[in-house]
């Protein structure tokens, strides 16, 4: 009998055979060419991998040569190829492997309503992060934008999914949650974030009411950052280590008590203090994850839980409604000094309710932006990012950075 071959794309790319995890190479380019296949499922020319992939003037047939010997090594078995390959084309057998992409391909998300309940949360939990989140290559535009595009087809399904989740399960509190949960963290929203403490409540109330031979523990929320609940799964969220795109802001609070502050501490920290719990309260309205924290500053990263290609307009979203909430509570008194960076990072969780981050990224992120009342934005890192990004997130940072005279 021959072995199950599965390849997952809907997260980070990874090789199954016979529901074992199956290592794969250190090259990024062939795990990306062996993904590609397993996606588009039809033959493709060795030109055209060789421009997608190898734009460099040495030997990039030999290279394609040298990553299909590494993918035949991966996907070959029990004496039978899945890797169909001639002198001018390249494909895979698709009677010989499983992709999870299959599930959601040609899928309309205007039509996802008229799904049954089961379907849609088979649909659901086929995702385990982002399209490919794992494989960003900026050196290779073709397969970027191709990825990239592939990605917001992903996301906007799923989104439609969860959605139409939690408006069918509002009978069933408990199920609602969880797929609730993971809505809010892809796309923060105080309306959301209401209707999930209804939910909670509702929840609750129907587990305190039943007998105690039908009580269920309460649905584990992988992906649900964004409430006490959900902060209790985050290390499902992010693995034990990943790498990953994200932003960075640093905040810092200045006001003219801080004088007072020096003399009087307990003064101080009652006119400092709602002022930063207000700037927490934003950051994590917009999806962010606060790294450090003093009396008078705030260190957050996004894109951390969950990859979203628009993690930088998320931050910048949450940097000015930030300063709007400070300064409408400190009127003129208070002026805020924002610094804004993105790049990779890698990720880890620490315990149930910390994410750790290293990189470089965090470093420059983390450096207090220099005093004065503007929003400092490192706007050739986040460019270069977002030119192999989602089009019109970068259109919206790019007219947004520009009414507000930050570029």
């Amino acid at each position: 009998m021959a072995s199950q071959l599965t390849f997952a794309v809907l997260g980070e790319f990874k090789v199954f055979r016979d529901g074992e995890p199956v290592a794969l190479p250190p090259s990024k380019k062939t795990r990306a060419l062996l993904a590609y296949l397993a996606v588009v499922q039809r033959p493709q020319r060795r030109e055209r991998l060789c421009e997608m992939f190898w734009q460099i003037p040495d030997d990039p047939r030999g290279a394609l040569r040298w990553s299909l010997s590494r993918i035949r090594q991966i996907v070959d078995a029990d004496n039978l190829s899945c890797v169909r390959a001639d002198r001018n084309f390249v494909t895979l057998d698709l009677a010989r492997f499983d992709c999870d992409f299959r599930m959601i391909e040609g899928l309309n998300p205007r039509r996802i309503e008229k799904l049954d309940v089961e379907r849609m949360e088979a649909l659901a939990e086929s995702f385990k992060g982002g399209f490919l989140e794992d494989l960003y290559l900026p050196g290779c535009p073709e397969f970027e934008a191709w990825r990239v595009a592939h990605a917001d087809q992903a996301e906007m399904l799923r989104l439609r999914v969860l959605r139409s989740l939690v408006d069918g399960l509002r009978g069933d509190p408990q199920r609602a949650l969880r797929h609730a949960y993971v809505l809010h963290a892809l796309a923060p929203a105080s309306g959301l974030a209401t209707e999930i403490e209804r939910l909670a409540s509702h929840a609750r109330q129907l587990a305190a009411a039943a007998p105690r031979d039908d009580l269920t523990p309460p649905p584990q929320a992988p992906d649900a950052p964004h409430s006490k609940e959900g902060r209790e799964t985050i290390q499902h969220t992010v693995a034990d280590q990943r790498r990953r795109q994200i932003s960075v802001i640093a905040t810092e609070i200045v006001t003219p008590f801080q004088d007072i502050e020096d003399q009087d501490p307990e003064v101080g920290s009652t006119i400092i203090n709602p002022l930063v719990e207000a700037a927490r309260r934003e950051m994590d309205r917009y999806g962010g994850i606060v790294l450090s924290s003093t009396d008078t500053s705030i260190i957050g990263m996004f894109g951390a839980l969950i990859a979203r290609e628009d993690h930088t307009f998320q931050a910048c979203s949450a940097a000015l409604s930030m300063k709007a909430a400070v300064e409408k509570l400190g009127e003129t008194h208070v002026h805020l000094s924002i610094g804004l960076d993105c790049g990779e990072a890698v990720l880890r969780a620490i315990n149930n309710d910390q994410v750790e981050a290293q990189g470089a990224v965090v470093r420059r992120g983390s450096v207090s932006p220099p005093s004065g009342d503007r929003l400092h934005f490192a706007y050739e890192r986040c460019a270069r990012w977002l030119c192999n990004g989602c089009c019109n997130v970068r259109h919206r940072l790019c007219r947004w950075a520009a009414s507000r005279k930050l570029l």
